[in-house]
């Protein structure tokens, strides 16, 4: 017995709405390449689309090309983080893994945006992608503030090692760190 062309088209409309959908996501600071799968449990993911998407535009874009609820896989970089809640925030799920987690899937010599979001979600799809931990808010706030004495206390020390050299090179007796070194430098500077 064939089923009527019209059941047909009605089975296959109610099919497309039924698969699962997971996005390989390689984001950087300005913008994101999307792989959109269709992807079962046990197989590899199949390319449904790729585009390129300014982080900007980034809502707009998964309400037009990804269904809701859909996985976005992303790597662990400087605004994972922050992208990943604003696709929480819109209704979809977002897993955040490992940095290294391409390494096993790209040569040196063919490595582009494109290629990376669809490994991102092959490796998801194989097991191979380790989640990380995503920081809640109040965490986040922490790690910033933690990030930036750090970053702090790295810029001091250079800058004083570069002071010290100065002094080294020119033959200047040491001088202390402190808030009249400029003006004790300019002096002991202008009498040689």
């Amino acid at each position: 017995m064939t089923r009527p062309k019209q059941y047909k088209k009605q089975y296959k409309k109610q099919g497309e709405a039924q698969w699962n959908c997971l996005v390989g996501m390689d984001a950087h600071s300005e913008q994101a390449t999307l792989c959109i799968t269709q992807w079962e449990h046990g197989s590899d993911p199949v390319v449904r689309k790729q585009l390129e998407v300014e982080l900007g535009k980034l809502e707009e874009a998964y309400r037009r090309h990804v269904p809701a609820g859909a996985l976005t896989v992303l790597e662990a970089s400087t605004n994972a983080f922050a992208i990943a809640g604003r696709l929480e925030a819109m209704g979809q799920r977002a897993a955040v893994v490992c940095s290294d987690t391409l390494r096993c899937f790209t040569r040196g010599d063919k490595v582009t945006d494109r290629l990376d979001a669809r490994h991102l979600a092959k490796a998801w799809a194989r097991g191979s992608a380790r989640e990380v931990w995503v920081p809640d808010e109040e965490s986040a706030r922490m790690r910033e503030l933690l990030f930036a004495y750090r970053d702090a206390r790295k810029d001091a020390h250079a800058a004083g090692s570069r002071i010290w050299g100065f002094c080294n090179r020119l033959g200047l007796p040491e001088v202390q760190l402190d808030a009249s070194l400029p003006a004790r430098l300019a002096e002991l500077t202008s009498a040689r």
